[in-house]
């Protein structure tokens, strides 16, 4: 054991090194950057000097967790545990061997949580893996006790992670604030401290549809938002929430979907965008440089890394995005206002999917396969996230749809649900408004120039009207040949005469 552990911190040592020395040139190149000249000496030895204690001190950080963070010693700690774990050992087994098989284990893998290093039984006694999945077995008991409505399994990547190991993935992703009132702090000092725009959009609905009363949106159905994505072993949630909520707006804005570049504000919006901020920070970067790169001309390539690669971006190969930040009105402020009124996340959904926070950090989303979450076994806002829509239940409560950026093979593929009142969903959310109020898109004519077919309209909870109609331009224009438009913009206001319709 000894031995193996030796192994294990001479490997961490050479990837700490590793990380390290691929980190020198960007710390440098961005230092010539912001001076303009060559780096002295001196300051490339400190540079360097700080780096190595930094990888050392990291190593010695591992070895100490590496000697702490075993489950088998956890098991052998508590008797009960022990005898049904060594009871459930042959089970334990084929189970793991099921899981390895499966599309979670290879999920588990692009995310670099893994935590099976050697993948092998021994023969004659108990392994470290089918401790781990022993353990992750009695967590999703836990869950599914607090969680009756929602279904946890064995189908997740984090399924061989120790709750700290998972705690540890998950909150290094999301700026630094573990409380609402640290968290609050931070997000105002960078940001416009808007309210809610008045909505400009309906929900989205397929053509079957009956006409919304209001109560449900769920954009994940409109060609606005693009599939799960998958974040990898970088701690960039922040990136893939800000990004995702730039590509729904920009598309709702000029009906075609672009898609844009997290690889862009993970190496070049700050210094290491692997190591968590947030979202409205990433907003706030391209805001400033009017636009960011497509997902085509600077893919996303550092899942496989932990600390950001070098800025490589290219002002030539820029979408240009013109908006505002915007702050939904409750994000918290104190720890007063946590979990308050969900109709303003409603409102700004409403209108465009929306960047928010969550606890994630707990064994509810560890192994979370499907179902609402009314409950998280946390309390710390740790993770970014995207949210695509809502519905309310005929009792009243408002149950929230977010896409996560763990790939598909987690929750409803890469989606979760979660009620309003959980999880501390609606404490922090942000969004850019690109509104073309009074013009259809940039350089529309002014006077109504287009015969088009009304359907229907909605009202949203502040009073505005948005009506839902047909163009003649086939499907593969707007939403599957529609389109929904603010009462006030675009000439349409003559259409108001038609509210008696449809009451």
């Amino acid at each position: 054991q000894q031995q193996h552990l030796h192994i294990k911190v001479t490997r961490s040592l050479a990837d700490s090194l590793i990380r390290s020395l691929t980190h020198f040139p960007i710390c440098l190149a961005r230092h010539k950057q912001r001076s303009n000249r060559a780096t002295p000496l001196t300051m490339k030895i400190t540079i360097i000097a700080s780096l190595l204690a930094a990888a050392l001190s990291s190593v010695a950080s591992a070895a100490s967790s590496m000697s702490k963070v075993s489950a088998i010693a956890h098991v052998h700690k508590h008797p009960e545990h022990h005898q049904r774990f060594l009871q459930d050992l042959d089970e334990l087994k084929a189970e793991l061997e099921a899981w390895k098989k499966s599309e979670s284990h290879e999920a588990a893998k692009q995310l670099g949580v893994y935590a099976g290093q050697d993948g092998d039984f021994e023969s004659d006694g108990p392994s470290e893996d089918a401790a781990r999945l022993y353990l992750t077995k009695q967590s999703i008991a836990e869950a599914q006790q607090r969680n009756p409505d929602a279904v946890f399994s064995l189908k997740s990547p984090f399924t061989l992670l120790l709750q700290e190991e998972f705690n540890e993935y998950v909150a290094r992703g999301f700026g630094s604030a573990n409380t609402a009132a640290d968290a609050a702090v931070v997000l105002d000092d960078n940001t416009d401290s808007h309210n809610t725009t008045t909505p400009v959009a309906a929900p989205v609905h397929n053509v079957s549809r009956e006409l919304s009363s209001g109560d449900s949106v769920d954009w994940s159905t409109s060609k606005c938002v693009a599939p799960p994505q998958q974040q990898g072993n970088c701690g960039c949630c922040w990136a893939f929430a800000a990004v995702a909520s730039l590509e729904s707006a920009n598309c709702i804005k000029t009906g075609k979907f672009t898609k844009l570049s997290e690889q862009e504000l993970t190496t070049c919006a700050i210094d290491d965008g692997c190591g968590g901020s947030f979202p409205h920070v990433g907003l706030n970067f391209v805001k400033e440089q009017s636009g960011l790169s497509s997902s085509a001309a600077y893919p996303y390539t550092n899942g496989a890394y932990k600390v950001a690669q070098q800025c490589e971006a290219d002002a030539s190969d820029r979408v240009d995005l013109d908006f505002d930040v915007v702050k939904v009105s409750n994000a918290v402020t104190s720890r007063a206002d946590i979990g308050k009124d969900p109709s303003y996340l409603r409102d700004a959904l409403k209108q465009q999917p929306v960047a928010i926070g969550v606890t994630a950090g707990n064994p509810d989303f560890k192994q979370y396969n499907g179902g609402v979450l009314r409950e998280c076994g946390s309390t710390a806002l740790d993770h970014a996230v995207f949210a695509v829509g809502y519905s309310v239940t005929s009792r009243g409560s408002t149950v929230f749809k977010v896409r996560n950026s763990w790939g598909g093979s987690w929750g409803e593929r890469g989606y979760f649900r979660v009620q309003s009142s959980a999880c501390r969903i609606t404490d922090y959310g942000y969004y850019p408004s690109m509104s073309t109020t009074g013009a259809c898109f940039a350089g529309a004519a002014r006077s109504a120039d287009h015969a088009v077919f009304a359907v229907g309209y909605s009202v949203t909870s502040r009073g505005s009207t948005v009506f839902k109609v047909r163009n003649w331009w086939g499907e593969s224009w707007g939403e599957q040949g529609y389109f929904r438009v603010q009462s006030s913009a675009c000439q349409s206001s003559t259409m108001a005469t038609t509210q008696n319709w449809f009451s």
